[in-house]
């Protein structure tokens, strides 16, 4: 993901093939940007989805959710 007004790169986004419990699955993978973006990961998130579903023989994606990232997201959003 860049910044439109200056090209700098501020997070990725895109889809893997992952081995969950002995099983291959399609994930939707999106490192958040920096505050500076809010809605954006959103937005790239459902761009992958949307992509995934349109090109790839797939009726299930999965998102994994490292808790690291939940607990920055919630403390960023009650400190500001």
């Amino acid at each position: 993901m860049k910044l439109k007004q200056t090209e700098e790169v501020i997070g990725d986004c895109g889809i893997l093939l992952q081995q969950v419990e002995g099983e291959r699955f399609y994930e939707s993978d999106t490192t958040p940007p920096r505050p500076v973006a809010p809605g954006l990961a959103t937005e790239a998130a459902i761009a992958c989805r949307d992509w995934a579903f349109a090109h790839l023989k797939t009726n299930r994606l999965i998102s994994l959710i490292r808790p690291e990232i939940c607990l920055h997201a919630a403390l960023r959003s009650v400190t500001g």
